[in-house]
């Protein structure tokens, strides 16, 4: 690594004072946060101490080994997946950078092309994970301040989710030979449970009495967010699971062969039969989830009961459904009180 030995200071025009310097012979901008000339005099001091007594500046990619080899032991796979996936993205638009020569502006350019070639939501999610990644190189004391979080993170288009109607749904199980891959299907869409609860679903975690089924992590599954949650059966979702309960064979209540069912191939079974059933081929199973989020919507059940039925964190999630609710809506705007000649 190149020792950066000239400092320059600029003042932007948003009236703050940033320090410029050159390193790996990249050119590199570091905020001082100060508006006044005297006070950035006094930060560019501290600041080129702190450049000069740190130590030698370790490749991205180095980091992201590390990195891995640590978030391995406390996330889950997909969790890794997803780093897996951002880090890849970046050394191949951004380059193999050192740590400290990670710019707001280089960081700019990365999200600009992933953009560009996919879309706002693969760079949001990338987004994520690399501030995510570069704040933990900072809690190792690796840099010194993370310059992702001076990035505004990528604004997303409202796409409204796919789900199915009841007509649609019901065209879906007549399609669907499996039994028990129907009850999965009818369970997912009368609970709204994401399809790893599914998958990871045991007798233990079912309480016909009380009508309710305990999400919890357990080995070999966490849940989103790593939260546990109750969820309440329909008199349809207790009728099904007492039928499945009369001779279970495994623990699990869903399984292939004795095996847990993966996520893989439910998805593939899944878009087997929308396909043989004629439906919109962007139906996925996890449209079976924001079907139960829809069609609860439009029956009138109060948007924050949703939300406590599907675990959403924020109601915002949640939300997405509300757009739905036009038929009490129509009643509300003819209560105008506007009489026309």
């Amino acid at each position: 690594m190149s020792d950066p030995t000239k400092f320059t200071l600029f003042r932007r025009s948003n009236g703050i004072w940033y320090v410029i310097f050159t390193e790996d012979d990249h050119r590199v901008w570091r905020s001082t946060k100060c508006h006044l000339k005297r006070d950035a005099l006094k930060a560019l001091t501290t600041f080129k101490h702190s450049i000069r007594d740190r130590g030698p500046s370790i490749l991205f990619s180095s980091f992201t080994k590390e990195f891995l080899t640590y978030a391995r032991t406390t996330l889950r796979p997909s969790t890794i997946a997803g780093y897996e996936q951002g880090f890849k993205d970046f050394l191949r638009l951004a380059g193999d950078l050192r740590l400290h020569s990670v710019t707001p502006r280089e960081i700019e350019r990365f999200l600009a092309a992933k953009i560009t070639q996919t879309s706002e939501w693969t760079a949001r999610k990338d987004y994520a994970v690399l501030a995510s990644a570069f704040e933990t190189a900072r809690r190792w004391k690796l840099i010194s301040e993370n310059p992702w979080r001076s990035v505004r993170k990528p604004r997303l288009r409202q796409v409204l989710p796919t789900f199915f109607s009841v007509a649609e749904f019901q065209i879906l199980l007549t399609v669907i030979r499996d039994e028990q891959f129907r009850d999965l299907c009818i369970l997912a869409i009368f609970t709204g449970m994401r399809m790893g609860e599914l998958c990871a679903l045991e007798w233990s975690d079912i309480d016909l009495e009380r009508k309710t089924i305990l999400v919890q992590n357990k080995e070999g599954f966490l849940t989103k967010n790593s939260r546990n949650r109750i969820v309440p059966l329909s008199e349809v979702a207790v009728s099904l699971l007492r039928g499945r309960a009369i001779q279970p064979t495994s623990s699990r209540v869903f399984q292939r062969k004795g095996e847990k069912l993966t996520k893989n191939y439910v998805s593939k079974v899944f878009k087997y039969y929308v396909r043989k059933a004629k439906l919109n081929d962007r139906l996925h199973f996890h449209s079976l989830r924001h079907s139960a989020g829809s069609l609860m919507v439009q029956a009138g059940v109060p948007i924050y009961a949703v939300q406590r039925i599907l675990g959403h964190v924020s109601i915002a999630t949640t939300q997405i459904y509300a757009h739905l609710q036009t038929e009490n809506l129509h009643s509300e705007v003819n209560k105008i009180p506007i009489a026309l000649n």
